[in-house]
């Protein structure tokens, strides 16, 4: 630890310790040479095909959730209706025991 906290002084020390001045400006023709490549980019679309290949992994990564979330619903709902079926004959003989007196 202690290695590392005078390393890391030294480093800094010596960022400290330089002067040099950066350049205010851009240097000559950047900007022509900047608006020159837009223009004439490579391509006439620019981002449009990364866009493209995001647009598409998003839709393919939204159809896949729909897919597992219909699924999750359907096997749901088929298990909903099989504990009813199960609980429909329980319920069916309590209220004959009900109605009948059975308890009586």
């Amino acid at each position: 630890m202690n290695d590392a906290h005078a390393r890391l002084h030294r480093l800094l020390r010596a960022a400290r310790g330089e002067d040099a001045a950066a350049p205010a400006a851009a240097p000559f023709g950047f900007a022509t040479r900047v608006v020159a490549r837009w223009r004439d980019g490579p391509s006439r679309m620019g981002d449009a095909p990364e866009l493209l290949r995001l647009v598409r992994r998003v839709t393919v990564g939204a159809a896949i959730i729909a897919v597992l979330a219909t699924g999750g619903a359907y096997w749901q709902f088929e298990e909903q209706s099989d504990l009813g079926e199960a609980y429909s004959d329980v319920y069916a003989f309590a209220d004959t025991a009900i109605e009948t007196g059975l308890g009586e």
